[in-house]
């Protein structure tokens, strides 16, 4: 009886497998994206994370790509901008990025600016944290080679001064908005 009322029970359409969420997108990012020395960098407030804190995450939500159409049309127009990845739709290695457990959880399947931070972060962090590391090398340089500790310091003040800089300009996490 349950089989012949499962005929005729209407069933959800599901859309193409690039809009779905595969079972497999953590391990083709980890495959691809092995960290700097297995530390990776949130993507959304620049949080040093080890490989056991990290949580990959779309930075377009699944959700969003699944039940809307502005979201169907820019999961196809980013395809056929990269049209070498060999994974398409929303699981694409594009779509993917590293991020905390709370940014994760505060995004949750919110677009817009989220999305805009995930791709620029994604880029910008990491480079801000190696232009950093560099400032510091050349400081010690400096003050090794001329015997003057005040260019390390210079070097860590100016270090210091573009971290808190960078973390407040650019690490605005939005608040969970409660439900009244």
């Amino acid at each position: 009886m349950g089989a012949l009322l499962n005929i005729f029970r209407k069933k959800k359409k599901r859309p193409s497998d690039q809009f779905n969420r595969s079972t497999d997108y953590r391990r083709e990012y980890l495959k691809h994206h092995r960290g700097f020395f297995g530390i990776y960098i949130c993507s959304y407030c620049g949080k040093v994370l080890t490989r056991s804190q990290m949580q990959v995450d779309h930075v377009y939500p699944v959700n969003r790509a699944t039940t809307q159409s502005s979201g169907r049309f820019f999961i196809l127009l980013r395809n056929l901008i990269t049209f070498r990845q060999r994974k398409k739709g929303v699981n694409a290695l594009w779509n993917l990025t590293s991020s905390c457990k709370r940014c994760n959880h505060i995004k949750n399947d919110s677009a817009g600016l989220w999305t805009v931070r995930g791709y620029i972060g994604r880029i910008l962090f990491p480079l801000m944290n190696l232009g950093l590391l560099g400032i510091l090398v050349y400081g010690t340089y400096m003050s090794i080679t001329s015997q003057n500790p005040t260019k390390l310091y210079y070097a860590l003040a100016v270090t210091l001064c573009i971290k808190f800089l960078c973390r407040i300009l650019l690490s605005r996490k939005p608040q969970k908005k409660q439900r009244s």
